[in-house]
């Protein structure tokens, strides 16, 4: 008998199918990338693909490192949730 995915894993192939199935009218059209789990060096934050959307969109290299900067070496940082991070680079309280 084949072993039914664990619900957590079943959410998350819908998250992903939200995120990437074209056939979806509701489909936001993301690159899925794969499981990462037992990738070697694998990051909360992976800089160069964040990198690659504003230097596609034609953003210069100084903004592209301004408004990634707060974010290199945060990854390791576990006081610190990542949406705090871009909270308070957006201005917020």
């Amino acid at each position: 008998m084949r072993e039914q995915p664990r619900s957590e894993r079943r959410t998350q192939n819908r998250v992903i199918g939200l995120f990437t199935d074209t056939t979806r009218a509701d489909c936001l059209r993301y690159d899925y990338l794969g499981e990462w789990r037992d990738r070697p060096n694998n990051r909360g934050i992976e800089i160069e693909l964040l990198r690659a959307n504003p230097v596609a969109r034609g953003y210069t290299e100084a903004q592209v490192r301004n408004s990634l900067y707060p974010l290199m070496g945060r990854d390791r940082d576990a006081t610190r949730a990542i949406f705090e991070i871009i909270k308070q680079q957006a201005g917020y309280p």
